[in-house]
């Protein structure tokens, strides 16, 4: 039966649809074959829903409502150019409407066109930061571009946990997935998204496809060994991309990550020992954070001199928030987790480590005073340890002891058993060294330039 009820309140303008001032039959049969074509497009008859609708626009041309459901209907069609032309006129006609937006986004995902689509993605969540579904699409861009930790991040955001983490496991190997391997990964984003039932409305939401984009890893060109690249001039960037990708995020798990860059982000829950001159940024959660000294321990007995170098005393850390460490200059951090195993490090070497890891104190060889301030650690926790070079190691074995310039040394592993060795014994008079028997592992710090003196413990 022909509806006969006027123009639902939430449509458009008379100014938007093309309505001439007399046009009342005329808007009725626009308004039956538009709410048509929405009953024909939820019974999932497509076709036969398009021929109600282009009948619609050939009435109204310019209906924002009917050109949003058609571009619903070119879109499952597999018609996605002509999907893209509707939704980029919806989006100059309508510019603060996010939906036209996500639909537009999307087809750019499914034809390849990812840098277009995370322009649209980036407009909706400058207009809505708490769009979910926006999150969720800008997370399919991101792994496309091999972005992982931020597109674990989108998809935290966007409440799909189990996307989240598979870009958390990506984010701890090395390999780029396969196309076969990121293509799975499509149908767990689409259990998750919002359901497909469709109502007609000013913006009508895209209900999900069928299947998510398949997305391909972003392909490498191995540079010639004879041209050096052309340099890419630095062309400005619209103020909340770039806050969005540049934006420092603190994992929950786990607490305490190294960027690239080489700083630390570490979120603080009860304590955090590290030393001060390593703090870039702090951001407490409540309560302003508060420190206390730590002295160093021996025998389970604390100690009247202060835990740390001289010049880098360490402190704890008392609240609840995050910390940004950064290294002084000159000097790399690395994080090593510990167990049961006690790890031994140099106490100028020691930056920060958690409240669960215990530590004690003592000298690398008892019976010189002047022998340096060991750490020794245990305990299931994250230690972050300074060194001018990424720290390397070396094997010990009881068939084969090592002696080692003292500067070049930051600890060592297993059991082993380090001695001092003045400058009068060390060989081929290379200076104080260190000599190591046992089993085990040393590190060290080979990008220090030997004959410099350690700073004074």
């Amino acid at each position: 039966m022909r509806r006969t009820s006027s123009r639902p309140s939430h449509g458009p303008p008379p100014s938007q649809s093309d309505s001439p001032p007399s046009a009342g039959g005329y808007n009725q049969e626009f308004l039956y074959h538009l709410y048509r074509g929405s009953e024909l497009l939820q019974d999932n008859s497509v076709d036969d829903a398009k021929a109600e609708l282009e009948r619609a626009l050939k009435l109204q041309p310019k209906d924002v409502e009917g050109q949003g459901l058609l571009g619903i209907v070119y879109f499952r069609l597999g018609l996605y150019p002509r999907a893209i032309e509707i939704y980029e006129s919806l989006c100059r006609s309508v510019p603060a409407e996010v939906t036209p937006r996500i639909n537009l986004a999307l087809c750019y995902l499914k034809t390849g066109q990812t840098e277009a689509a995370r322009d649209h993605l980036d407009e909706v969540l400058r207009l809505d930061p708490q769009h979910k579904r926006a999150w969720g699409y800008i997370g399919l861009v991101y792994q496309r571009f091999g972005d992982f930790d931020k597109a674990r991040v989108a998809f935290e955001r966007g409440g799909h946990e189990k996307m989240a983490e598979r870009m958390a496991a990506l984010c701890t190997t090395d390999s780029v997935p396969s196309a076969s391997e990121i293509a799975e990964l499509g149908p767990v984003l689409n259990s998750s998204a919002p359901a497909g039932s469709f109502r007609p409305s000013l913006m009508p939401k895209m209900p999900p496809p069928s299947g998510v984009p398949k997305l391909e890893p972003v392909p490498t060109v191995a540079p010639s060994a004879t041209m050096s690249p052309p340099a890419r001039p630095d062309v400005p960037v619209q103020t909340h991309r770039f806050v969005q990708e540049h934006e420092l995020v603190f994992p929950e798990t786990p607490k305490v990550v190294r960027l690239e860059s080489g700083q630390v982000l570490a979120r603080i829950d009860g304590s955090l020992a590290v030393r001060p001159d390593c703090i870039a940024l702090l951001s407490h959660d409540r309560a302003p954070f508060t420190t206390q000294n730590l002295r160093r321990r021996t025998g389970g007995k604390l100690q009247r001199a202060s835990l740390g170098a001289d010049g880098a005393k360490m402190v704890s850390l008392l609240g609840t928030g995050r910390v940004v460490l950064a290294a002084p200059t000159a000097l790399r951090l690395t994080l090593l987790q510990t167990d049961a195993e006690a790890l031994h490090v140099l106490e100028r070497h020691v930056v920060a480590f958690e409240p669960s890891v215990q530590y004690e104190t003592g000298t690398v060889d008892p019976l010189l005073e002047t022998a340096p301030i060991a750490v020794s650690l245990t305990g299931k926790g994250v230690v972050v340890i300074s060194s001018t070079d990424q720290p390397r190691c070396v094997e010990l074995r009881a068939d084969r002891p090592l002696v080692v310039r003292t500067e070049v040394v930051l600890g060592w592993l297993g059991s082993v058993t380090p001695r001092l060795v003045p400058a009068v014994e060390a060989p081929a008079g290379l200076g104080a060294m260190i000599g190591f028997s046992g089993t085990g592992s040393v590190l060290l710090d080979l990008g220090r330039q030997t004959g410099e003196d350690p700073p004074a413990r």
